[in-house]
């Protein structure tokens, strides 16, 4: 059984009508010239061209998507690094916050143990 593409061209004999269709070289009918098929190659260009139309589009649409995901990565970024910050800050607040708390209860017991004597020398 012939593969499908040695039914293209019946005229054509030998190997090369089992080759691959971009790699097929023809017999010129008139001085029997090996030529290249153009309309091969003018497939082939046209198909290059409408390749690199559709990259060139696919680039534009996923180069706006990539800044915009860009932009949101750095948004992020910034946010985290507030949170760290603010988180920080906090922490030192606590911290502050328990060291002024223990002096007041410092403060509170003194004051309650000097109300304590003064109150037993009366």
């Amino acid at each position: 059984m012939r593969p499908e593409s040695a039914t293209t061209n019946p005229l054509q004999k030998g190997p090369e009508m089992y080759a691959p269709v971009n790699r097929r070289v023809l017999e010129d009918p008139i001085n029997g010239a090996r030529v290249t098929d153009t309309r091969q190659t003018v497939e082939r260009q046209s198909s290059e061209g409408a390749n690199a139309h559709l990259d060139a589009l696919i680039g534009r649409l996923a180069g706006s998507s990539m800044n915009e995901i860009d932009n949101v990565i750095r948004v992020l970024e910034m946010m985290r690094e507030l949170l760290r910050n603010e988180g920080d800050r906090i922490s030192r607040d606590i911290a502050g916050y328990a060291g002024v708390s223990q002096a007041s209860m410092a403060a509170v017991k003194i004051i309650s143990d000097s109300l304590e004597i003064w109150k037993d020398s009366r």
